[in-house]
């Protein structure tokens, strides 16, 4: 930021000489339009009002060594300090400490543009970087030195230069790039030293200031043996030039090319206070640690801007070293602590914490800042606030007015204090007591009576007079008619008086002319719209009655008589109860609300917007429901909180810059491995808040239980931080935001996650996601390796399964064969007698049938036999009778001598013979008998073939059991001829002599 001052000098000289031609008048005013921009530039980032917050780590918090040498901070926003007892590392979460390898303090520290701390000690030099599991390791450059150049007894300081680390000793000077060693310079004697344009400005006990390049050549600056026998303590850029201060003799400055003693403001006080070290800020601020009292910030031409000491908050008043993070805020390390300054804040505190008590009203009269707390009113000079100065005044409690103070109003020019014990009046730095009568609320105008107030106390409502020919505040007389206490008091413009009651509701009174007592009043609670009887705040925002409740803000409604929801306003602050609302000089709104203090800022269309306050750290500090807001002017806001009040400049709110990142810090097995410590590095070797690509954690399954923290590098709000994670491949959602740092996960499967997790504040949005991403392999059993062999033994286990599986199933089939044969052979045996029963049961059934059949058949055959015994005597009878007629027409023939008659008769014998030989008879015969005797005729053709038909006529009529006396008629021939046919037949039957014809017959 030096740049920037020198390039406004420059345009200022380069306006001069080219607009010569202008007129002055115009020219003055361009200078001075340029030179209010770098005033605006210069100090629009840095309070003088007020002391700024300060947060103390103690020896006890961060558990190191006491002293603190040095202090950086890497590109993570992650702080370092050169501790006694090594590198002390913290987040803003925890703390941790790098030893170095022979134990001796740390005095000075660096980062370097990749975010590589380097550490300077004893005979010791070196960086941190991580490990291949991003735990930091201390690696020692020092070692690589010759052992001739080994000795060199403490690093003080380490300056970046533009390629490289430069390092720093009373006896030596290395140079380092790349982590190769140089020795620039060795075996000399070498004071303090500054470095800035790439050149190492360093004094030389006994020969003064010199300017060394990094090649080791060395010149002693203009007028530089000024310093030959004075002890130097720091170096440092000053209006192009040079600013070196010293150890008991203040600052110089190198002024027309000669070194003078700089005659400003801070240097008085720093001769006397021991300069120890000191550091340019940004915009050309410096800031000056002390060994007696603290730290000084000035500007470039020497006013002081701050003065932080002991007595203002810190741990004690010896400074050892100086650092500004990447916030614009100041770190100090002590000889005891360390100890974080604000300075970046536009709230400061008024008076040291906590030193006046709790915080209840202020007003700003007469040139001079009152201050009412519990434990009285206190005052100081206004102008003296502002105009810092090392005289910084203490504020000062008004004699007689210890105690709690409620209330501080301004009446006609007169200042009256509302206190616990009634009523004062303030006049400059005393106090008179003139309403002594119990707590004094609040005071309220009258416009009807101009000069009479109203006076709210715990009792009920107290007449005071301004009297017109003193001036002086008296009490007239309590009024009476109402006696509850009155620490809310508002006249609407019908001249009704109210009253907020915290336990009762809401009261409206009205007084009489006289102004002694009450002649009418009505609460309004509960059962006048109001949610509940308790907790209700009046107030007045536009002229008009409100009240603040549970449910938001109401509005009395004249016409019914009780109070309704007022939709416009709870549209504008919600619908939660509104403690306090205060409207500043542009009309712009602040209200308190859930503890916080929100601001509504009216647009230039009268809109009014939510803004962003930077009063995250101050939640849950305000006294609740006696927050308060005076203000000054735009520039200038006291707040009164529960440590003191606060200065508040919104105009240096712009100027504020959050960069809250958040970090995993460490990825651990709940058995306590480390899996990641915190550390990334990316492709270029640089310190980065992002997991490289190719650092992906491969874990054993066993590591199945893993354990997160996390922390956001923030030290203004560390404990309003909250957090939200997101495990991809676990979770379906990002978690609740929660103020926990760490997460824990149990019995994750194997496969692939990321571990998301982002943060945020009050004021800050969520920042974007850091991420931790790792897999974690599959138990043995369930590897690849193991999944082939489970394969191949699956395979050879599927073989010999098969194999025996066949065995087995052969020998079950020959045991099932063996089983199955007997069980057949049993079924078998079975199944025969079930047979040989059931072929019996058929048997005897066939038999009871055979016998139902036989007996049916034997009386159809013989009826069929009848039947055809008959059709055969029928065609004997006919056969007879024919062979009568035959025989009787031959007779009668013979006897007949006519020839033609004898013919004709002739003719009829013939025709008699033929009819009596027709086979007709024997066809319809043979059909009828093989019906009756199952085709007897056919089956003894097929058999014996070399029957004639007249042997199977034979064989049916003895089928027919009938004689030969019977059959001979049936055949037209003789019983002999019958009994010769008989024989025939049996010879072409081939039967025995003895074998019965008919029974053999009677078989087929």
């Amino acid at each position: 930021m030096a740049n920037s001052r020198f390039s406004i000098d420059n345009a200022i000289k380069t306006m001069r000489k080219d607009m010569s031609c202008l007129p002055v008048k115009r020219l003055l005013v361009a200078v001075l339009v340029l030179a209010g921009l770098w005033n605006e530039s210069a100090f629009s980032q840095l309070k003088t009002i007020g002391i700024p917050f300060i947060r103390n780590y103690t020896r006890k918090e961060y558990n190191a060594g006491t002293q603190n040498w040095s202090v950086t901070q890497d590109n993570r926003g992650v702080m370092y300090y050169g501790n006694n007892d090594g590198i002390l590392e913290y987040d803003g979460n925890s703390w941790q400490v790098y030893g170095i390898p022979n134990h001796s303090i740390v005095r000075s520290l660096s980062c370097d543009t990749n975010g590589t701390i380097y550490a300077g000690a004893f005979n010791e030099f070196g960086f941190l970087f991580p490990d291949n599991r991003g735990q930091l390791v201390y690696h020692s450059l020092s070692s690589k030195l010759d052992p001739a150049y080994r000795l060199f007894d403490d690093i003080w300081r380490i300056y970046k230069m533009e390629e490289g680390m430069l390092f720093h000793s009373f006896y030596a000077i290395f140079y380092v790039k790349d982590t190769a060693v140089t020795v620039v310079k060795f075996n000399d004697s070498f004071g303090y030293s500054g470095a800035w344009n790439n050149t190492l400005y360093i004094h030389r006990p006994g020969k003064g200031l010199y300017a060394i390049d990094l090649h080791g050549k060395d010149s002693l600056i203009t007028d530089g043996a000024f310093f030959a026998d004075r002890t130097i303590t720091f170096l440092m850029p000053w209006k192009n030039s040079i600013l070196a201060g010293t150890n008991n003799e203040g600052m110089y400055v190198l002024d027309d090319n000669r070194f003078r003693m700089w005659n400003c403001p801070v240097n008085a006080f720093l001769k006397e206070n021991q300069i120890f070290t000191g550091m340019i800020l940004d915009q050309d601020i410096y800031a000056i640690g002390t060994v007696q009292n603290g730290v000084v910030i000035f500007d470039t031409d020497g006013n002081l801007i701050q003065h932080i000491s002991k007595s203002h908050g810190l741990q004690n008043n010896t400074v050892l070293s100086l650092f500004q993070d990447r916030h614009r805020n100041l770190w100090l390390g002590l000889d005891n602590g360390i100890d974080y300054i604000k300075l970046n804040s536009p709230i400061t505190y008024l008076s040291p914490l906590k030193e006046i008590g709790a915080g209840y009203v202020s007003v700003l009269h007469r040139g001079i800042l009152y201050l009412g707390t519990n434990q009285g009113l206190y005052y100081a000079d206004w102008e003296r606030l502002i105009s810092k100065d090392f005289r910084y005044p203490d504020f000062v409690r008004i004699p007689n007015t210890s105690g709690q103070v409620w209330n501080l109003q301004v009446f006609g020019g007169k200042l009256i204090c509302g206190h616990n014990n009634g009523f004062y009046e303030i006049n400059g730095t005393s106090a008179r007591h003139f309403a002594n009568w119990p707590g004094g609320w609040i005071c309220l105008v009258l416009p009807a009576y101009p000069e009479y107030f109203l006076g709210g106390t715990y009792r009920g409502l107290i007449l005071i007079r301004k009297q017109p020919s003193t001036g002086s505040m008296t009490m007239v007389r309590p009024i009476a008619g109402f006696s509850e206490s009155c620490r809310e008091v508002e006249l609407d413009d019908r001249n009704n008086i109210w009253i907020g009651h915290g336990y009762k509701g809401i009261f409206r009174l009205r007084l009489n002319e006289r102004l002694d007592s009450v002649i009418w009043q009505t609460c309004y609670n509960s059962q006048h719209g109001l949610p509940s009887d308790y907790g209700n705040g009046l107030f007045t925002f536009n002229n008009e009655i409100m009240v603040s409740s549970v449910g938001g803000i109401f509005i009395f409604d004249w016409q019914k008589e009780r109070f309704v929801p007022g939709e416009e306003y709870n549209a504008m602050f919600g619908m939660r109860k509104i403690d306090k609302v205060f409207q500043d000089t542009g009309r712009d709104i602040w209200y308190f609300q859930d503890n916080e203090l929100s601001l509504l800022r009216q647009s230039y269309n009268g809109n009014l917007n939510p803004e962003s306050l930077p009063f995250a750290e101050l939640k849950d500090n305000f006294v609740i429901p006696y927050e308060h807001i005076h203000f000054i002017n735009n520039r200038n806001i006291i707040i009164s909180t529960q440590d003191g009040f606060l200065h508040f400049d919104p105009a240096q709110v712009k100027a504020m810059k959050s960069e809250l990142s958040v970090l995993i810090r460490q990825v651990v097995t709940t058995e306590g491995r480390i899996i990641f410590g915190g550390n990334y590095r990316n492709d270029k070797g640089m310190s980065s808040v992002t997991r490289p690509y190719y650092q992906l954690e491969y874990l054993p399954y066993q590591y199945k239980d893993l354990h997160f923290e996390y922390t956001a590098t923030s030290f203004d709000n560390s404990d309003n931080i909250e957090y939200s994670y997101f495990l991809e491949g676990f979770d379906r959602n990002w978690s609740a935001w929660s103020p926990v740092k760490s997460k824990d996960y149990t019995n994750l499967r194997e496969g692939s996650y990321i571990f998301h997790v982002k943060a945020r504040t009050l004021i800050d949005p969520p920042t974007k996601a850091v991420t931790f991403e790792f897999v974690i392999n599959p138990p043995w059993y369930r590897s690849a390796f193991a999944f082939l062999v489970y394969v191949l033994l699956v395979m050879v286990a599927g073989y010999a399964i098969i194999r025996m599986v066949k065995k087995r199933i052969e020998r079950e089939k020959n045991i099932l064969r063996l089983k199955q044969k007997n069980e057949l052979e049993r079924k078998q045996k079975e199944f025969e007698n079930e047979k040989l029963q059931a072929e019996q049961q058929i048997m005897n059934l066939k038999n009871e049938k055979l016998e139902i059949e036989v007996e049916r058949n034997k009386t159809e055959l013989e009826s069929r036999t009848r039947e055809l015994a008959a059709i055969a005597m029928q065609i004997t009878y006919k056969n007879e009778l024919l062979n009568q007629l035959k025989n009787k027409l031959i007779k009668v023939s013979q006897k007949i001598n006519h020839d033609e008659s004898k013919k004709q008769m002739m003719e009829m014998v013939r025709k008699l013979e033929e009819e009596h030989a027709h086979e007709e008879d024997w066809h319809l015969f043979e059909q009828h008998f093989d019906q009756v005797h199952e085709n007897f005729l056919k089956q003894i053709k097929e058999t014996y073939p070399s029957l004639t038909p007249k042997d199977l006529k034979i064989c049916a009529y003895l089928r027919m059991n009938l004689s030969s006396k019977e059959i001979a008629p049936l055949l037209n021939i003789s019983v002999r001829g019958v009994e010769i046919s008989r024989y025939r037949l049996r010879k072409k039957l081939n039967l025995e002599r003895d074998y019965n014809l008919i029974e053999f017959l009677m078989k087929i």
